[in-house]
């Protein structure tokens, strides 16, 4: 498992840095946080599960800081034995559809992402759903020497070092050697890679493409937000 210290050692080693405190350090950890980051969020490969209850007559809500990026979302409407897959929509769609549509009829089915907090759902709840909600997590800053990204598999963490080799390359202008576009290059063709394992991993395969409202029945999610 690599650890904050086997980055920073990795990264000036390959970029020529001042690995020292006094030195480039800083900026090495902050690339590497950077780069895991970008793993998550680009790899898809660590979502959790999550429940939000919906208020009546609400149809904005705050979410929760520790989500740094929303894979899907189903309703589990009240009194009702299956849930529903949401659309995802722009933020300017649904505020097209509440003055269009006057409310339209619940349960929620679409829903959009306005900034990095504000979900907007639609139509307006008219009872205390719950929404399902399928997320990559905010993963912890990596600090200490010691500290390691958990939330990435120990045989992937050559991506987060291809990003931050990258940054670093940029850094210092390496336009002679081209060092910054082989490092890119580099950090998109593992981060590919890793996003094939991720999918394949246990069997799994792409979902048919589908077109308007899908129900699907789904097992409730193990967490709660609320």
């Amino acid at each position: 498992m690599s650890t904050l210290a086997d980055f920073r050692w990795v990264v000036s080693s390959k970029i020529g840095l001042d690995n020292t405190p006094a030195g480039d350090q800083p900026l090495i950890d902050r690339w590497v946080n950077q780069g895991v980051v970008q793993t998550l969020t680009r790899g898809h490969s660590n979502v959790y599960p999550g429940q939000m209850a919906l208020t009546p007559g609400y149809g904005d809500y705050g979410l929760p800081s520790q989500i740094l990026a929303l894979e899907e979302m189903t309703v589990s409407p009240v009194g009702d034995v299956v849930s529903y897959l949401l659309e995802r929509r722009s933020p300017r769609e649904i505020g097209d559809m509440r003055i269009l549509s006057a409310g339209g009829t619940p349960p929620v089915r679409y829903y959009a992402l306005n900034g990095a907090t504000l979900l907007m759902v639609y139509p307006t709840p008219a009872a205390a759903d719950v929404l399902n909600i399928y997320y990559i997590p905010r993963p912890a800053v990596l600090a200490l020497p010691t500290d390691s990204p958990t939330d990435i598999p120990d045989e992937w963490h050559t991506v987060i070092e291809y990003y931050a080799c990258w940054q670093a390359a940029q850094f210092i202008d390496s336009a002679t050697t081209q060092e910054g576009n082989l490092y890119r290059q580099l950090f998109e063709n593992e981060l590919k890679n890793f996003k094939t394992a991720s999918l394949h991993r246990g069997g799994r395969k792409l979902s048919r493409a589908h077109v308007g409202r899908t129900r699907a029945v789904v097992g409730a999610p193990s967490q709660r937000f609320v």
